[in-house]
């Protein structure tokens, strides 16, 4: 879908004013041009449906013009995950469409706030602002960390975007580095990555200090892959949280997950992931001196059964749909009816539901 703003110009600016003309609202005459009218319009569309009021058109406001159906059920992910905002010129505040999943992990601590806190540290080597981050974090259990396993915060909307990627290649056919990072949806999972051994056990070192990790926590890896050979395992409940929120954000941004055979082979460098290609990717697709993220089994099992899950789940909401349009449709022919017999005793009766009703009615989506 185009992604429309104050501005903008041409034919689907006139189809956005068109629909909202017949959804109720006031974007103004029809004339193709994106103008503080139809902002308005738009803002007061997306307030009335639960979306961010921010007047830009993009994947979701479309979604609610042409299928307000399509979001009533999707509420999946309004307890999913805690706000842990960074400040606002830690990441770009700018819209733009997703087709693309990232994997990561921290290498680095247990907890997403302790992760997000450090992205509002860094800094580049002038002092400026680095704005790299990812809009997901998911937490393990670590030491003092038992209670981050699996939760997930979020460090800002989805829609919007940060650098994560850091591809160092020449451009390859349309995208560079910042265009990756734009069209991409990025979550770190909590791991401290590869591992070194001694003497004394498992253990990762950060400048001089030495930080232990618990045997039960580690992977060994059957060959040593990309110079390691153990690495902090990725815990179940990690992976649980991730399949929900993988799936969520498919369904959310319309993200095509391939059904790949996901494999250690896969986490190799992929020239379509530089050169673009949708889908669901790891940092490691991209770039050859990163380790995230690693060919962990559990890992490697629930990627391979994602495609089948999300269908699955893409099918069950539209058989919810249906169901919803259905009843309400009935609903709506009983209104009718009431109406009529009521007609006869009061003309100015009226008990069908008006479409701007309607949508206050409905359950609305997690804005992302």
């Amino acid at each position: 879908m185009a992604l429309l703003r104050y501005k903008s110009r041409g034919t689907k600016v006139k189809e956005l004013q068109e629909t909202l003309i017949k959804l109720g609202y006031n974007p103004g005459t029809p004339d193709g041009i994106f103008g503080r009218k139809t902002e308005e319009a738009v803002k007061q569309f997306q307030g009335e449906v639960g979306l961010d009021a921010d007047g830009i058109v993009g994947n979701m406001t479309w979604t609610a013009l042409y299928d307000r159906t399509k979001i009533i059920k999707y509420d999946s992910l309004q307890e999913g995950f805690i706000e842990y905002h960074l400040n606002d010129n830690e990441y770009f505040k700018e819209v733009i469409p997703k087709d693309t999943i990232y994997l990561h992990h921290t290498a680095g601590s247990a907890r997403p706030d302790y992760v997000i806190d450090g992205w509002e540290r860094d800094k580049s080597s002038r002092g400026g602002v680095l704005r790299v981050g990812t809009a997901f974090v998911i937490g393990r259990k670590t030491g003092g960390a038992a209670n981050f396993d699996g939760v997930i915060y979020r460090a800002f909307k989805a829609k919007y975007w940060a650098h994560h990627l850091g591809t160092k290649r020449p451009k390859h056919k349309k995208y560079s580095n910042a265009g990756l990072n734009k069209k991409s949806i990025a979550i770190e999972i909590c791991s401290y990555g590869p591992l070194k051994r001694d003497a004394e056990g498992f253990y990762v070192t950060f400048g001089t200090k030495r930080i232990d990790v618990p045997e039960s926590e580690v992977f060994e890896i059957d060959k040593p892959w990309r110079g390691h050979k153990y690495f902090q395992r990725y815990t179940e409940k990690q992976i649980a949280s991730l399949k929900k929120l993988l799936i969520d954000l498919a369904i959310l941004f319309d993200i095509e997950i391939p059904d790949h055979k996901y494999d250690r082979d896969w986490f190799d460098l992929k020239f379509d992931a530089l050169n673009g290609e949708p889908g669901l990717w790891t940092h490691v697709n991209v770039r050859e001196d990163k380790t995230d993220c690693f060919p962990q089994p559990e890992l490697i099992d629930m990627l391979n059964g994602l495609h089948a899950e999300v269908v699955a789940a893409k099918a069950e909401r539209e058989r919810l749909i249906r169901e919803f349009v259905n009843n309400d449709n009935t609903d709506t022919e009983d209104n009718n009816t009431n109406t009529e017999h009521t007609d006869t005793e009061n003309p100015i009766a009226d008990n069908t539901e008006t479409e701007e009703e309607r949508i206050r009615r409905l359950d609305t989506p997690q804005d992302l």
